[in-house]
Order: structure tokens, then C-alpha cells, then sequence
């Protein structure tokens, strides 16, 4: 009996919210401890089933961006996003811009992998809606949140970054 409330025990904590790295007292965010530490955690979740599995393609198309944000190469993301790529409320709604402002201010590229080190949700949608991949989990957890915060969604059989904004 007492394996049974030890089991469902452990099946709840591993669907409780989890600090994220970077938080205050933790390594930063886009270190590759932080980064396994994180996957890990959402491996946990996901076999758990606390969250929903991500669909085919889509964890290649966040790591790839991350990678290229952490290396500050934004040319390299040029393919994982969409042309209409959301990147300033106020700005025009384009990938070429956002990449040419994106290498005038490489922090930008910072914040992007260390967004997307801190992991992504799979975001309920309305039924018949694409599918959609929010990051960080906050975006989707935490009603009015306005830091930085990326989404991807299926174009046809490849995923794309539709939007990577802060703010309102």
C-alpha cells in the first residue's frame, strides 16, 4: 500500500512546477549544464504525463534555433522561421528585418537561446488549430506575462518561429 502513495506522490511532484534555470541562486540559463538539467526535467514530465509530447520535428526546430541564438549567428536561423516572423509590436512583420536587427544587437540573440533553454510547452490550441510550441513554459503558465517569449508552429511538414517578442 504505502508503494502505491509513493508512486502517486512522485507522479505529482513531477508535475508540479519546477524552477527554471536561471532563476536567482541557479546557473544561468544558457550554460549546457543548465540546458541538460532542464531537458531532463521536461523528459521527466513528459513520461509522466504531465505535459503533452512534443509533435514530430518540432524539438529539432527549437534546439537548432537555440543553437544558432547561442553561437550569435543569426543568418543560421533565417531557415527555421517564417517569412511573416513576428518580432517587434510596432515593427513589420518580417524575417529579414528582424535578422538585420537581430546583428545590430547580438543581445537579442542571448536572450533568444536563453529563452528557449528554459524550456517549451506544447501550447492547447483549439481543436483543428496548428499546432503550436510556446517557450518558456511561463509564456503559456502565467496569465500576463510580457518578457521575451517565442513560439513555432507546422508549416506543412517543417516548423517554423512565427514570433520571438517581449512586451505587451
Amino acid at each position: 500500500m504505502r508503494w502505491r502513495w509513493l508512486l502517486a506522490a512522485l507522479a505529482l511532484a513531477a508535475c508540479e512546477p519546477r524552477e527554471v534555470p536561471g532563476a536567482a541562486g541557479e546557473m544561468p540559463a544558457e550554460s549546457p549544464e543548465a540546458v541538460r538539467q532542464a531537458r531532463e526535467r521536461r523528459e521527466i514530465r513528459q513520461k509522466s504525463g504531465c505535459v503533452a509530447p512534443w509533435p514530430s520535428g518540432a524539438r529539432e526546430a527549437v534546439e537548432s534555433v537555440q543553437k544558432a541564438a547561442a553561437a550569435g549567428n543569426a543568418a543560421a536561423l533565417r531557415p527555421f522561421m517564417a517569412s511573416e516572423l513576428t518580432w517587434s509590436f510596432g515593427g513589420d512583420a518580417d524575417a529579414g528585418q528582424a535578422i538585420k536587427h537581430w546583428r545590430q544587437n547580438p543581445e537579442v540573440l542571448r536572450e533568444m537561446a536563453a529563452i528557449l533553454a528554459r524550456g517549451c510547452v506544447v501550447q492547447e490550441t483549439p481543436e483543428g488549430a496548428s499546432e503550436r510550441i510556446v517557450c518558456p513554459p511561463e509564456y503559456e503558465s502565467q496569465s500576463g506575462y510580457l518578457g521575451y517569449r517565442a513560439g513555432f508552429e507546422r508549416r506543412g511538414e517543417v516548423w517554423k518561429m512565427t514570433f520571438f517578442v517581449q512586451g505587451d
